[in-house]
């Protein structure tokens, strides 16, 4: 049953078994977590806006994003300035899947 779920401020359809990737968690890895904020649950061609569902899934790694790379500049002044960016992120794997 697929459920969407609210993880640091993003929102993901997730089921069980499948692998997302979200901002930073400071927990370890294979630490198991709940993620809290479950919005929908679609069961059998009907959605339930406010279940009583619960999300298990455990950190399988920590990695980095695509590099950005930021660039600034005023015109006529001599002004550039190149910067970059790589997000830290954490994959988690979807576990289980309870209803209370």
């Amino acid at each position: 049953m697929p459920v969407l779920v609210k993880v640091k401020g993003k929102q993901f359809w997730v089921d069980k078994g499948d692998t997302i990737t979200v901002d930073r968690f400071l927990d370890e890895i294979n630490a198991k977590i709940e993620l809290p904020a479950v919005l929908s649950v679609v069961e059998k061609s009907k959605t339930t806006l406010t279940p009583k569902v619960t999300v298990s899934a455990v950190v399988m790694a920590h990695t980095q994003g695509t590099k950005i790379r930021v660039f600034k500049h005023h015109a006529k002044k001599r002004y550039r300035k190149t910067q970059g960016h790589r997000q830290q992120q954490t994959i988690l794997k979807i576990e289980q899947i309870e209803t209370k």
